[in-house]
Order: structure tokens, then C-alpha cells, then sequence
């Protein structure tokens, strides 16, 4: 039970997913380098979510089939509100139409980079779409048509905004209800109390280990590491005095034996030395 509108957008959901498993699948589409943080994994994750929910909604009305009674009521209650039914169709359509931009590889590539670049990805869309509208305004003042492709790449790239920027801003509020988190700990505990939970949590030293890890370390171990752009973004943001200091957290992962604790070692060095010449700056 789908109203005109949600089926619709779910079909063309299917068929543009159909499309990009395929396209991912191609030779060229395996070169690009994707993990877990980045934005296209990050947009299927939540379409997946919004999915689940519908089904979820929508199979309980199913379950009442067995009181029939209960079933014509139910089915006489749409299980959303107009607003929400509406919502819902905007964000399978915004879904649908950044998949399909992702269906170029530039774009796709684009779309590879981890959810801590979001900001230069959106700049990257904003200035894609102000090129887009400066060539329509051209065609429009020189009497020209409009190439027919045009309109549909400037829905592509207004959609893809639109949610890439959701993203970012649901990124923004779980960092900042960790940050809130911490903050509100580190007030509830005395500094021997938070020593005495560090403890419990980890009996290693951190600063023996990192003395340990940095002994051994060679000299060009992980600079590579401290060169990325995700590295040197994150290390920009947290100089700076606004508020985008609150989310500035940066998180690697990796399995045991890949050289975390080398990498770190590597880090708070570097940082140590930036930050020398900054009292407002603790490195730990």
C-alpha cells in the first residue's frame, strides 16, 4: 500500500541503484578508492535507513490482516502525515539524483573523498553549479538552446548539494553531542577521578608508551600520514577561533599491526611542535 508518489520514487530509486552497482563494477570505476567515511557509503547508508523505515512502517499494516476488522481501520490510516509523506518523496528523489551523478567518474570520484573533506566537496558542487548556470545565462542572452542534457546535470548537482549537506550537518550534530558529552564528564569529574577511569579503561601509561613507540620509530615512518588532506584540513580547523573548533575530531581506524600506534606517536609529535607557541593548546 504506496501512494503514487513513494512508489514512483521508489521504482526510479531501484533503477538508478541497479545502475550503480553495475557502474561500480567496471574497471574504471574500481580504481577509485572507497572506506566506510566516504560520502557516496555515507549517502547509501542513510537511503538504506530511510528504506528499512518505510518498510518497516508499511509491513505493519500487513500484520493486521489476521483481524479483519483492524485491518480495514488500519488501512484507513496512512501510516505517515501529508507532511511527512511529501519529505519522505524529496528524499528518495534527492537520493535517486545523486546516485545518477555519480554515475560519471570525475563525480563518483568526487563523491570518494571521506566525510571530513565535505566542505571542499560542496564547494566543488557549488562551483560545478555555478559554471552550469553561467553557461545557461550565456545561451539565453545569445538566443541559443540550451543543450538538453544541461537541465538534468543542474538537477543532479542541486539535489546532490542538498544532501551531501544534510550530511554534513548530521556529521556536525553527532560531534557536537560527543563534545557536549565529554564536556559535561569532564564536569561531573574531579581530575582524580578521571585518572582513576583512565586507569580502569587502559592500565598503560600513555606517556611511557608513546616515549616507547617514538624510540623505535624511524625517521620517515607516517609522514606520509601527516601529509594527507584530511590530516592537514583537520590540523587547519583546530587553529581556528570560531566555533568549527567544536567538530574538529579526527578518527583512523585500522586493523591490529597496521602501525596506529606509530602513526599517533608520529601525530602528537607533530602536533606538539605546531602547537608549541599556542597557551590555549594542549597536546596529550
Amino acid at each position: 500500500m504506496v501512494n503514487n508518489g513513494e512508489g514512483g520514487r521508489i521504482n526510479a530509486l531501484k533503477l538508478v541503484l541497479e545502475q550503480l552497482i553495475h557502474f561500480l563494477r567496471t574497471d574504471e570505476a574500481k580504481k577509485v578508492e572507497f572506506d566506510n567515511t566516504a560520502i557516496l557509503c555515507t549517502a547509501i547508508r542513510a537511503c538504506q535507513a530511510k528504506i528499512e523505515y518505510l518498510y518497516k512502517s508499511l509491513r505493519g499494516l500487513e500484520k493486521t490482516k489476521d483481524n479483519k476488522v483492524r485491518w480495514i481501520i488500519e488501512r484507513l490510516k496512512w501510516p505517515f502525515r501529508k507532511e511527512e509523506c511529501q519529505q519522505i518523496v524529496e528524499e528518495l528523489h534527492r537520493f535517486a539524483r545523486t546516485f545518477e551523478f555519480s554515475l560519471v567518474i570525475s563525480n563518483c570520484s568526487l563523491l570518494a573523498k571521506t566525510s571530513s573533506s565535505m566542505n571542499k566537496v560542496l564547494k566543488q558542487l557549488e562551483d560545478n553549479n555555478k559554471d552550469l548556470r553561467n553557461m545557461m545565462n550565456t545561451c539565453e542572452k545569445f538566443a541559443m538552446p540550451v543543450p538538453p542534457d544541461t537541465m538534468i546535470k543542474l538537477e543532479q548537482i542541486m539535489e546532490t548539494l542538498r544532501l551531501v549537506t544534510d550530511l554534513s550537518q548530521s556529521n556536525m550534530k553527532i560531534q557536537n553531542s560527543i563534545f557536549v558529552g565529554v564536556q559535561n564528564i569532564q564536569e561531573r569529574f574531579e581530575a582524580s577521578e578521571i585518572n582513576e577511569m583512565l586507569q580502569w579503561l587502559s592500565p598503560i601509561d600513555p606517556g611511557k608508551r608513546h616515549h616507547e613507540v617514538r624510540v623505535n620509530r624511524t625517521k620517515v615512518t607516517g609522514d606520509w600520514f601527516l601529509r594527507t588532506d584530511d590530516f592537514q584540513e583537520w590540523k587547519d580547523c583546530s587553529r581556528r577561533e570560531d566555533e568549527s573548533r567544536m567538530d574538529s575530531v579526527f578518527g583512523c581506524y585500522e586493523i591490529p599491526g597496521a602501525g596506529k600506534s606509530t602513526t599517533c606517536s608520529l601525530a602528537i609529535d607533530h602536533l606538539s611542535e605546531t602547537f608549541l607557541s599556542q597557551e590555549d593548546t594542549c597536546v596529550t
